[in-house]
């Protein structure tokens, strides 16, 4: 079990909290279809994870066992000069992310949300790993201990779950112009012109300032990528920049492939505007829910997340890899199934029964014959509730609102 998920009943602990920051001050950050698919792309990388992390885990760990230079010994500085090394290579990993066309469909993921609360820091590429890894390989190869190193990368990682949101406006100027903070952060989402391409830090925003990406928050930060998927699939928010990509090779001459693969994306979109009257006015992807509608998929959410929690914290180490493999696949087909009560896509009965079924028998497979009759019990109840997608849908549609002030 890594920090990361030991640290996810914290996660929902704090955005639970924002909620209630949030209805206190009676500010609209939050809607039950972006969280769905926040929380969607963040599953979908955990899942992934479980054969990523084999990868690159596996790489770092070879390196350093076959072929580091020196030993480092560990001390309390040897951590120091590790973090800094390792949010240093965070930055270059972050930057080259967003300015090369092959890494950014890894990491657009995480940018697609055009709202910016702490479930945005759930959302995450499967993919990003693999094209980052490069960046932090030379740490192995100069010696900085594989335990050492998982552990400092996941406190990087932590750290920047708390700076997604806007419940905090500015910390003390010496933390701001150090470190990485909520107000650094919201420019970094920003698809503002000026914002685009800015604040890469990790931890740390001293590299930002050093090497000439700082952008201070001087304007209301519009949310998103310019290229909007409006969707709230999770699976579709992976393929849709993988499709792009695929699109844009097919039309580009293979002597200039190297163009489309690395190159930045706002060099090759350079002639979009999507925000051609300026940021006066805000769009965002939204869906209207009908109250029986939003309490059924809301119900069906936490089932969701219950069982996931349960597989990976109970039931993942008791079984091999291709069982593994098996239950990657029936919760991936599981999420972008129950992403369809959030959008207007048609019937969804007859889909809500085959889902219902395929999540009785993951029931059934996770928890044993002993609990055969409560879980026919649960198919019964939720078969009863079917009504519910079958008479009402989901309306999405784009909204255009004047900005308001946090």
């Amino acid at each position: 079990m890594n920090i990361i998920q030991l640290a996810i009943p914290l996660f929902f602990l704090l955005i639970f909290l924002e909620l209630v920051w949030a209805f206190y001050k009676n500010k609209k950050i939050y809607t039950l279809s972006d969280a769905f698919a926040n929380i969607g792309c963040g599953i979908t990388e955990q899942l992934s994870g479980l054969v990523v992390n084999v990868i690159t885990v596996g790489t770092y760990s070879w390196i350093y066992h076959n072929w580091s230079l020196i030993n480092l010994p560990d001390s309390g500085f040897y951590l120091f000069i590790l973090f800094l090394c390792l949010d240093f290579s965070y930055y270059w990993a972050h930057r080259m992310s967003h300015q090369i066309n092959l890494f950014w469909i890894g990491h657009s993921i995480h940018h697609q949300s055009e709202s910016y609360n702490l479930s945005v820091a759930l959302r995450q590429g499967a993919l990003q790993k693999l094209f980052t890894l490069p960046f932090f390989l030379w740490m192995a190869f100069i010696g900085f201990n594989d335990t050492w190193f998982l552990f400092i990368y996941a406190l990087n990682t932590l750290y920047q779950f708390w700076i997604h949101t806007e419940s905090i406006r500015t910390l003390p100027k010496w933390f701001e112009f150090v470190f990485n903070t909520p107000s650094h952060h919201r420019v970094h989402h920003g698809r503002n012109p000026q914002y685009i391409d800015k604040n890469h830090g990790g931890s740390l925003i001293i590299w930002d300032r050093i090497f000439g990406t700082f952008e201070a928050e001087n304007e209301i930060v519009i949310y998103g990528i310019t290229s909007r998927i409006s969707t709230w699939n999770p699976l579709l928010a992976h393929w849709i920049p993988v499709r792009d990509l695929i699109r844009l090779l097919r039309q580009t001459p293979f002597t200039k492939w190297h163009l489309a693969l690395f190159y930045s994306p706002s060099w090759l979109h350079r002639n979009e505007h999507s925000l051609k009257n300026g940021v006066g006015l805000k769009s965002e992807f939204k869906s209207f829910l009908p109250t029986p509608l939003l309490i059924y998929a809301l119900v069906h959410f936490v089932i969701f997340i219950g069982t996931i929690s349960f597989f990976l914290f109970v039931s993942l180490k008791n079984i091999g890899f291709l069982h593994m493999a098996g239950f990657v696949l029936v919760f991936l087909i599981q999420l972008g199934l129950l992403a369809r009560l959030f959008e207007n896509s048609g019937s969804k009965f007859f889909v809500e029964i085959f889902r219902l079924v395929l999540l009785a028998m993951l029931f059934y497979v996770i928890l044993g014959h002993g609990y055969l009759s409560g879980i026919l019990v649960f198919l019964s109840i939720q078969l009863f509730f079917l009504w519910v997608p079958f008479k009402y849908r989901a309306q999405s549609f784009i909204s255009h609102q004047a900005n308001a002030l946090y």
